[in-house]
Protein backbone atom coordinates (compact mmCIF):
# COMPACT_ATOMS: atom_id res chain seq x y z
CA UNK A 1 0.00 0.00 0.00
CA UNK A 2 1.13 3.51 -0.74
CA UNK A 3 1.71 5.75 2.23
CA UNK A 4 -0.72 8.62 2.93
CA UNK A 5 1.95 10.99 1.64
CA UNK A 6 2.14 9.17 -1.71
CA UNK A 7 -1.64 9.01 -1.97
CA UNK A 8 -1.71 12.79 -1.53
CA UNK A 9 0.82 13.25 -4.35
CA UNK A 10 -1.11 10.91 -6.68
CA UNK A 11 -4.49 12.44 -5.85
CA UNK A 12 -3.24 16.01 -6.24
CA UNK A 13 -1.73 15.30 -9.64
CA UNK A 14 -4.93 13.75 -10.94
CA UNK A 15 -7.17 16.66 -9.95
CA UNK A 16 -5.93 19.23 -12.48
CA UNK A 17 -7.53 19.04 -15.91
CA UNK A 18 -4.96 17.98 -18.50
CA UNK A 19 -2.44 16.98 -15.81
CA UNK A 20 -2.08 13.49 -17.25
CA UNK A 21 -1.78 14.65 -20.87
CA UNK A 22 1.92 15.54 -20.77
CA UNK A 23 3.67 13.19 -23.16
CA UNK A 24 7.18 11.76 -23.05
CA UNK A 25 9.48 13.66 -25.43
CA UNK A 26 13.24 13.30 -24.99
CA UNK A 27 14.26 14.67 -28.39
CA UNK A 28 14.96 18.32 -27.60
CA UNK A 29 17.44 20.09 -25.35
CA UNK A 30 16.78 20.19 -21.63
CA UNK A 31 16.97 23.16 -19.28
CA UNK A 32 19.84 21.68 -17.25
CA UNK A 33 23.40 21.87 -18.55
CA UNK A 34 24.01 18.28 -19.68
CA UNK A 35 27.79 18.29 -19.17
CA UNK A 36 28.55 15.44 -16.79
CA UNK A 37 24.99 14.05 -16.70
CA UNK A 38 24.58 10.33 -17.18
CA UNK A 39 22.39 8.97 -20.02
CA UNK A 40 19.21 8.42 -18.01
CA UNK A 41 19.60 11.78 -16.27
CA UNK A 42 19.85 13.48 -19.68
CA UNK A 43 16.64 11.75 -20.78
CA UNK A 44 14.92 12.90 -17.60
CA UNK A 45 16.14 16.47 -18.16
CA UNK A 46 14.87 16.53 -21.74
CA UNK A 47 11.52 14.90 -20.93
CA UNK A 48 10.75 17.23 -18.01
CA UNK A 49 11.81 20.29 -20.02
CA UNK A 50 9.51 19.31 -22.90
CA UNK A 51 6.54 18.31 -20.74
CA UNK A 52 6.74 21.30 -18.37
CA UNK A 53 7.67 24.46 -20.28
CA UNK A 54 6.64 26.52 -17.25
CA UNK A 55 9.69 25.15 -15.41
CA UNK A 56 12.54 27.50 -16.26
CA UNK A 57 15.37 26.16 -14.09
CA UNK A 58 16.75 22.65 -13.67
CA UNK A 59 20.05 22.12 -11.90
CA UNK A 60 22.43 19.30 -12.74
CA UNK A 61 26.00 18.46 -11.81
CA UNK A 62 27.40 20.41 -8.88
CA UNK A 63 29.66 19.64 -5.93
CA UNK A 64 27.75 18.57 -2.82
CA UNK A 65 28.38 16.06 -0.04
CA UNK A 66 26.14 13.27 -1.37
CA UNK A 67 27.17 11.62 -4.65
CA UNK A 68 24.03 11.94 -6.79
CA UNK A 69 24.58 15.46 -8.14
CA UNK A 70 28.38 15.30 -8.55
CA UNK A 71 28.08 11.91 -10.29
CA UNK A 72 25.54 13.19 -12.84
CA UNK A 73 22.74 11.04 -11.46
CA UNK A 74 20.35 13.74 -10.25
CA UNK A 75 18.44 16.85 -11.23
CA UNK A 76 17.05 19.63 -9.06
CA UNK A 77 13.82 20.68 -10.78
CA UNK A 78 13.02 24.14 -9.44
CA UNK A 79 9.28 24.71 -9.04
CA UNK A 80 8.09 28.26 -9.78
CA UNK A 81 5.83 29.69 -7.06
CA UNK A 82 6.49 26.56 -5.01
CA UNK A 83 4.85 28.07 -1.92
CA UNK A 84 1.44 28.47 -3.60
CA UNK A 85 -1.27 25.89 -4.36
CA UNK A 86 -0.37 26.12 -8.08
CA UNK A 87 3.30 25.51 -7.32
CA UNK A 88 2.52 22.52 -5.13
CA UNK A 89 0.28 21.16 -7.90
CA UNK A 90 3.03 21.58 -10.47
CA UNK A 91 5.54 19.74 -8.29
CA UNK A 92 3.03 16.93 -7.79
CA UNK A 93 2.54 16.74 -11.56
CA UNK A 94 6.30 16.45 -12.10
CA UNK A 95 6.48 13.62 -9.55
CA UNK A 96 3.60 11.76 -11.15
CA UNK A 97 5.03 12.29 -14.65
CA UNK A 98 8.27 10.69 -13.48
CA UNK A 99 6.40 7.80 -11.82
CA UNK A 100 4.39 7.16 -15.02
CA UNK A 101 7.59 7.17 -17.11
CA UNK A 102 9.90 5.56 -14.56
CA UNK A 103 11.08 2.68 -16.75
CA UNK A 104 11.81 4.76 -19.87
CA UNK A 105 13.63 7.43 -17.84
CA UNK A 106 15.53 5.12 -15.48
CA UNK A 107 14.06 6.68 -12.33
CA UNK A 108 15.72 5.62 -9.06
CA UNK A 109 13.94 7.87 -6.53
CA UNK A 110 12.76 11.44 -5.86
CA UNK A 111 12.48 13.86 -2.97
CA UNK A 112 9.65 16.42 -2.92
CA UNK A 113 8.15 18.34 0.00
CA UNK A 114 10.15 16.41 2.59
CA UNK A 115 9.06 13.04 1.19
CA UNK A 116 11.31 10.29 -0.14
CA UNK A 117 9.38 8.92 -3.12
CA UNK A 118 10.12 5.58 -4.76
CA UNK A 119 9.59 4.87 -8.49
CA UNK A 120 6.26 3.17 -7.75
CA UNK A 121 4.99 6.35 -6.05
CA UNK A 122 5.20 5.04 -2.49
CA UNK A 123 6.60 7.65 -0.12
CA UNK A 124 7.81 8.24 3.40
CA UNK A 125 8.33 11.46 5.32
CA UNK A 126 11.85 12.62 6.01
CA UNK A 127 13.11 14.51 9.02
CA UNK A 128 13.41 18.29 8.88
CA UNK A 129 16.66 19.58 7.45
CA UNK A 130 16.42 23.27 8.23
CA UNK A 131 15.03 25.32 5.36
CA UNK A 132 12.76 25.10 2.30
CA UNK A 133 15.55 24.11 -0.08
CA UNK A 134 17.08 21.49 2.22
CA UNK A 135 13.59 20.05 2.81
CA UNK A 136 12.95 19.97 -0.96
CA UNK A 137 9.92 22.24 -0.72
CA UNK A 138 11.03 24.46 -3.62
CA UNK A 139 12.26 21.72 -5.97
CA UNK A 140 11.84 18.10 -6.94
CA UNK A 141 15.10 16.21 -6.55
CA UNK A 142 14.97 13.41 -9.15
CA UNK A 143 17.61 10.68 -9.26
CA UNK A 144 18.22 8.30 -12.18
CA UNK A 145 19.87 4.90 -12.24
CA UNK A 146 22.50 6.45 -14.49
CA UNK A 147 23.19 4.41 -17.59
CA UNK A 148 26.75 5.69 -18.03
CA UNK A 149 27.95 8.82 -19.81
Amino acid sequence: LASPAAQTVTKAASTKPGGGDRGLDTSGPGRADERGLQKDTKLMNRAISAAFPEIKEIGGVRPVALHWLPDGLALDIMIPNWDTPDGRQLGNEVVNFLVRNRTELGLDHMIWRQQMIQPDGSASMMGGRGNATQNHMDHVHAVSIGGGR
